[in-house]
């Protein structure tokens, strides 16, 4: 296999611009989640409207981060994969070959086709990537439902952002890049992921 071309003077490679999407919203889902459980353990029906109008803004505000959140970061994770395939091969060979297969495929074909190292499936950073694939895909065709007061009060406690733990998402992209490092990369993409870490949202790590 080719030498990785490591000048990265490909055109309309927005990886790193849709990792700065996530990280920036899932800091604003979490500082809105913050405000949104404390309101949650004071309101009663005591309360006037002004302040039930205003957790159920906060509600919204805090899903639709979230949203934008999870959706970003699994365009970055296929964005990103695709470019270091087309970067190691050639856009004819991974647009003909590889790229009908599903993202999480990709992650475990690209990188042993190219250098001989394979993603760690055994990993939790593994799990949790395939978590969010499958989150993304869930609110990418989430579909409306008939709610009865029965079911409604059976499904309170149930919040879109328990679809997957954003933080475990961003300490295991950061795992799997390390595991990249031990292949034909070797640093050269961790312009990609040094917003994770300038924005302190995997700090587990």
């Amino acid at each position: 296999m080719n030498k990785t071309d490591e000048s990265y003077a490909r055109i309309a490679n927005l990886s790193q611009s849709y990792l700065k999407i996530s990280v920036d919203n899932y800091l604003a889902y979490s500082k809105c989640r913050k405000e949104l459980e404390k309101i949650e353990n004071e309101i009663s029906d005591d309360l006037n409207l002004y302040f039930h109008e205003k957790h159920s803004s906060l509600r919204d505000e805090t899903g639709t981060y979230y949203v934008i959140s999870v959706i970003f970061c699994s365009m970055f994770l296929e964005s990103y994969i695709y470019d270091f395939g087309a970067r190691n091969t050639s856009d004819k060979y991974i647009s003909k070959y590889l790229d009908k297969l599903d993202t999480m495929s990709k992650w475990v074909i690209i990188p042993k086709i190219i250098s001989g190292v394979e993603i760690d499936r055994s990993k939790k950073s593994f799990e949790f990537i395939s978590k969010l694939i499958s989150a993304r895909n869930k609110l990418i065709h989430w579909k409306s439902k008939r709610m009865t007061f029965e079911t409604l009060e059976k499904n309170k406690d149930e919040k879109i952002y328990n679809l997957v733990d954003l933080e475990k998402v961003f300490i295991s992209i950061k795992d799997i890049f390390a595991q990249l490092d031990d292949g034909q990369e070797v640093k050269s993409h961790s312009f990609y992921i040094s917003y994770i870490d300038e924005k302190s949202v995997a700090n587990n790590v």
